[in-house]
């Protein structure tokens, strides 16, 4: 059982307001498998991975090797720039999904800084979508700016339960996010 409070989403599931974040420090394999499951049996029952940290598989393998149950454990991923058409992006997300091993709790659109011609609003009618279709469970944003959200949510069928913005001590000013 974890110390760390929870906070309850827009959804109404909650997410521990402290995780583990398997990108910036990790250096290899074996340490972000190493440093997950170490993180789970300190108490902190929440992993963020994303695809860009090219450790998802070792996320899962974190959660699996541990001595916490998998229905205690909060996980976070996040798809990256977004190619269209919507078949790759379903690829994409799926492929996240096998290397995971499950379906994460929240899946995050992880900037807001689409490739060239994406359309954020069209990326997160794909995550609406997969949520309708039970594919994914709990679905928001990461580093999106006012103007951000606004294009998305214009027409949206769900409001992104979280806007997660990346605060660590090599990034702490913020304010174009105000």
């Amino acid at each position: 059982m974890s110390l760390i409070p929870s906070i309850r989403l827009l959804d109404g599931t909650n997410i521990p307001w402290l995780g583990w974040g398997n990108g910036t420090g990790v250096t290899s394999s074996s340490n972000a498998v190493e440093c997950g499951r170490l993180a789970l049996e300190s108490g902190v029952l929440h992993i963020d991975t994303a695809q860009n940290y090219k450790n998802e598989k070792e996320t899962g393998e974190a959660i699996k090797t541990s001595s916490v149950s998998r229905e205690d454990v909060y996980v976070t991923s996040k798809r990256s720039r977004a190619p269209i058409p919507f078949d790759e992006v379903l690829n994409l997300i799926q492929e996240s999904l096998d290397k995971i091993g499950f379906v994460p709790n929240l899946f995050l659109i992880h900037s807001p800084f689409v490739a060239e011609g994406g359309d954020l609003k069209a990326l997160w009618k794909i995550f609406e979508d997969l949520k309708d279709q039970g594919r994914l469970r709990s679905i928001g944003v990461s580093n999106f700016r006012p103007q951000d959200l606004e294009a998305i949510l214009d027409g949206a069928k769900y409001k992104p339960v979280v806007n997660q913005i990346e605060y660590h001590p090599y990034v702490l000013a913020h304010s174009h996010y105000a």
